[in-house]
């Protein structure tokens, strides 16, 4: 994981995947909060349910936070383990984490478009 053996070389990569995935899962949970919530309130002055078109993109939404949670420690606990000497860096877990990374941010990002398009089309 380190870059040409240098000890520790990781480290401010490991930070910066971590802080992007914090600020997607922020973003995401954020996003899903205010849409649910201001859905309750509609321009009549009523409260009603939520439109059944926002599931999708609330469910893409959803599963970026679910796979950005598990990217996060996946990523950290494979590198303590191959900072320790305990378990090899193999290719299984650097593609599970890459999957996780990139599931999280692909999610979020497909979300979003969804629900560009469903907010444009009511």
């Amino acid at each position: 994981m380190d870059i040409h053996g240098e000890t520790g070389s990781f480290v401010p990569l490991l930070t910066m995947y971590v802080d992007i995935a914090k600020f997607v899962i922020g973003l995401a949970s954020t996003s899903i909060a205010l849409l649910v919530g201001s859905a309750t309130f509609r321009a009549t002055g009523t409260a009603g349910p939520l439109l059944s078109a926002f599931a999708s993109p609330l469910f893409l939404l959803a599963l970026s936070i679910v796979w950005g949670v598990c990217f996060m420690p996946f990523l950290a606990l494979d590198y303590e383990a191959y900072r320790h000497n305990q378990k090899p860096y193999t290719r299984f877990r650097y593609s599970r984490n890459q999957a996780f990374g990139f599931s999280c941010l692909i999610c979020f990002a497909l979300g979003y478009l969804w629900l560009i398009f469903v907010v444009k089309g009511h």
